[in-house]
């Protein structure tokens, strides 16, 4: 397991402010791939990544527990 630097949640937590937008990247039910910004991307803890997802019956949160690896581009 990786554990995240400090260095790397910072720049997660201060993404926006920086004039960047995270990129999250899955494969839905259907099997399609998609590619979404979001802001709310944080180190939720040393190696563990969250994201608020504002529709909690949206394609991303249906498919986690069929496809639970997700990317993720800054």
């Amino acid at each position: 397991m990786i554990k995240f630097s400090d260095e790397f949640k910072q720049r997660l937590a201060t993404a926006l402010d920086d004039g960047v937008a995270v990129v999250a990247a899955y494969i839905d039910t259907a099997g399609e791939p998609h590619c979404s910004f979001y802001g709310s991307v944080n180190a939720y803890s040393d190696h563990e990544i969250g994201l608020w997802a504002r529709n909690p019956a949206s394609e991303l949160a249906a498919m986690l527990d069929a496809k639970p690896k997700i990317a993720f581009a800054y």
